[in-house]
């Protein structure tokens, strides 16, 4: 019923030992939240959860996405439609793997540190909360009335401070993740009734956002196990060529020919995009029919994107039919007019790109044998349908880097790297002419804004070493976010693309 739905179970809580001398006062105070709300999660009062919530603007209440969530205890499907971008996904929880699906049904495993995240999110929106000790940790005041701050922890999720009215019992003010990177703030701005006398949050708002979240509809007890599958799949590969096929490595980009609907087309491999996109003028020569039309907000401009549902795109002799595709604004960039291929090509099968030899290779899902690449095998986090791994900046700075092929920069980082977490990047302003004037586009045709370049030393990904690094700071990006793009890959002999799987496989070059 949020944007960020757990991914963890939430059955079977460890309970913490609360050693504080506020424990009975947090006690009292639960079992005021308690027959505040009429139950408790695991309770056949309430025993699964059918929610649709819209995100609205609050200066024109714009709709700008819409969510419907289904839960059985800690299973769940959540399905969101963006209305500000061409994205239609859903996640979900299977009770053994945790999982996301684009708009065609190529579904994916999901791993990454956000489920501590996610999980603590979960554990305040079922109420599972209630089931772990509150300790009282102060006071504080939201909106004019005075609340109770208690302390909540679970051993697998971020720490959660709620503040409740201990008039009535109801939250007030949630923070997760107090005092970490994750840290997150939200206000209950109201409650409602999903079967009589049980109450859950129907109303809240994220601290500095500028929408509001509302449940529009619920109902309790009424869902069943088959409801929260993934979704089935739509679309389907024909592999007829098993072989490498000639592609590009053009000075900025990967470039990839494919045919559409039988019109041929120059296209980018771009991983950082979370969808197959279509320049408006390639869309019209291939003949696509609009399915939708939203209004995406890039980083530096807006513009209409339309979703179409494509017959055929044929790449290396392999054929992608009935796949969902978006399209709209003019081309970016002449070397490759006619769009980007990103998550939807590659979720579905394996890829190689053999970057030395300059060739592309597409197979059914689970033909190679990952085990015997002689390679560094990475787990990557695909919950946006862009690849993100754990990096470390000099040595000392953790950071959560996406591997954005479609982008001809070096690094983007977060500012806070520098202002927060004590990066030092010597500054040279020759780079930012070269990051001005090579703008990449990431996602729906989006250019990134850069305001500071220079040098940092050192980026890790497990043994592999990337030095005397370029990188400019981007206001697109906050907390330990960076992004490496094709400059990091060029590097590499090979890269395995195994996203059902969730992994990938760089293969230094022979020395």
């Amino acid at each position: 019923m949020h944007s960020l739905r757990s991914f963890a179970v939430v059955a079977g809580l460890v309970l913490l030992c609360a050693s504080s001398a506020f424990a009975d006062d947090g006690n009292a105070l639960k079992a005021k939240h308690v027959a505040y709300t009429g139950w408790q999660f695991g309770s056949d009062a309430v025993s699964s959860l059918d929610i649709t919530e819209t995100i609205t603007r609050d200066s024109d209440a714009k709709v700008l996405r819409t969510e419907h969530w289904k839960s059985i205890g800690a299973l769940f499907r959540q399905d969101t439609a963006e209305k500000q971008s061409a994205e239609n996904f859903s996640t979900g929880f299977t009770g053994n793997v945790f999982w996301r699906s684009d708009a065609s049904g190529f579904t994916v495993p999901l791993i990454g540190k956000v489920d501590k995240y996610i999980l603590a999110s979960d554990l305040v929106f079922t109420d599972a909360v209630t089931a772990l000790p509150w300790i009282v940790r102060g006071s504080s005041t939201v909106d004019g009335t005075a609340c109770t701050i208690v302390h909540v922890e679970q051993q697998n999720s971020l720490p959660i401070d709620l503040c409740v009215d201990p008039a009535s019992g109801a939250y007030k003010r949630v923070t997760i993740g107090p005092g970490t990177d994750y840290e997150t703030t939200f206000d209950v701005l109201a409650y409602g009734e999903v079967t009589a006398g049980r109450r859950i949050i129907t109303r809240y708002k994220y601290e500095g956002s500028t929408a509001t979240h509302t449940v529009t509809a619920m109902s309790a007890n009424d869902v069943t196990t088959g409801e929260l599958h993934p979704p089935v799949q739509t679309a389907a590969w024909d592999f007829s060529n098993p072989k490498p096929f000639p592609i590009e490595l053009s000075p900025h980009r990967i470039v990839v020919n494919a045919t559409v609907n039988g019109v041929q087309g120059k296209f980018m491999l771009d991983t950082g995009a979370s969808e197959i996109f279509f320049s408006r003028e390639f869309a019209a020569k291939a003949h696509l029919k609009s399915a939708g039309s939203f209004e995406a907000h890039g980083i530096v401009s807006a513009l209409d994107v339309q979703t179409a549902r494509v017959d055929s795109l044929t790449v290396g002799g392999n054929t992608l039919h009935n796949v969902m595709v978006a399209y709209g604004g003019d081309v970016l960039d002449p070397a490759v007019p006619d769009g980007q291929l990103g998550f939807s090509l590659l979720a579905g099968a394996d890829v190689t790109l053999d970057v030395s030899n300059q060739t592309m290779q597409i197979q059914p899902p689970g033909t190679l044998d990952l085990t015997k690449i002689p390679g560094v095998r990475v787990g990557v986090d695909l919950v946006s349908g862009q690849p993100s791994v754990p990096m470390k900046l000099d040595d000392t700075i953790d950071v959560d880097a996406t591997i954005d092929s479609g982008n001809p920069q070096e690094v983007l980082i977060s500012p806070d790297l520098a202002t927060k977490y004590g990066l030092k990047m010597l500054v040279d302003p020759s780079l930012a002419g070269y990051f001005s004037s090579h703008r990449g586009m990431r996602g729906i045709g989006a250019n990134y804004e850069v305001v500071e370049c220079g040098h940092i030393d050192e980026m890790e990904l497990g043994p592999i070493h990337y030095t005397y690094v370029g990188a400019c700071k981007s206001p697109s990006f906050s907390g330990r976010a960076a992004l490496v793009s094709l400059d990091f890959l060029r590097n590499f002999d090979t890269i395995y693309f195994a996203y059902p799987r969730a992994t990938m496989v760089l293969v230094p070059p022979k020395s």
